[in-house]
């Protein structure tokens, strides 16, 4: 019998459910904003405590590639897996099997997760905040994976110039704007997603160089969130840009998650 080859960059499998993965390889990255908390609050005419949380920044190793749905969980593949559908008749929501799931909380994320686990007999999980980063950034080292500023922001993510402002007050269908080098879409705007660390805002400052495989585990009132969405502007769906909610939350059109697999 032939040895298995290992997946390439890029690679695309589908799951049971019609969702598509993509492979993640193993690398190293600089993870945290460029530049200065300072530098960030006068170029977006901010507060520069609101910046602090993404520095300093630092090396990190992901030492094990892994499978990243391509684009974010939708509706459609949600109710699939949980049989519920958390987003009927809730404002600020355009019902459509290709949106993306939302009004989904930490906790009904994660659910999901072993659900679909359990499914295929294989390991679901959310991404860790550094992989997350890491496959947003794919590469890149600018604030965007499409470059430095927002000036081509429309040909990559559904911020509020592209949604709110033009009268669609919701998130968009999935996978309609260009993706990033890693075949991912949507990892800037449309909906905030979910991560699977606890939200610290100094967590970076307690990390040595180079961090492997980081996760914050250490409980706290929050979880991480990531990539921006619909609503905001694009500065707040930098790939450095770093949020958190409590976990319980399933009151809100604006946060949805995407998930890994992890081959054993």
């Amino acid at each position: 019998m032939q040895d298995r080859q290992p997946p390439k960059s890029g690679e695309v499998i589908a799951s049971t459910i019609g969702m598509n993965l993509v492979y993640i390889p193993a690398g190293e990255f600089r993870m945290g904003g460029s530049g200065s908390a300072a530098q960030l609050a006068a170029r977006y005419d901010g507060n520069e405590a609101y910046f602090t949380n993404e520095y300093p920044q630092h090396r990190v190793r992901i030492s094990r590639g892994f499978w990243m749905s391509q684009t974010e969980v939708t509706q459609g593949q949600y109710q699939a897996v949980m049989g519920s559908e958390p987003w009927l008749e809730k404002t600020y929501v355009q019902r459509a099997d290709y949106n993306p799931a939302v009004f989904v909380s930490w906790d009904d994320a994660v659910a999901f997760c072993e659900r679909l686990g359990r499914k295929e007999g294989q390991t679901y999980q959310l991404p860790t905040e550094a992989q997350w980063e890491y496959a947003c950034r794919a590469g890149t080292t600018t604030q965007y994976n499409f470059g430095e500023d927002e000036s081509t922001s429309e040909e990559y993510a559904w911020f509020k110039g592209n949604t709110l402002d033009i009268g669609e007050a919701y998130a968009q269908p999935v996978g309609l704007l260009k993706p990033n080098a890693f075949g991912l879409y949507d990892m800037h705007g449309n909906v905030w997603e979910w991560c699977r660390d606890y939200y610290d805002p100094q967590y970076y400052r307690k990390l040595g160089e180079p961090a492997i495989d980081p996760e914050n585990s250490r409980p706290a009132p929050c979880r991480v969130l990531r990539g921006g969405c619909w609503y905001y502007a694009p500065q707040y769906g930098r790939s450095s840009y770093r949020g958190g909610s409590t976990p319980g939350t399933r009151r809100n059109c604006r946060i949805g998650f995407r998930v890994i697999r992890v081959d054993s």
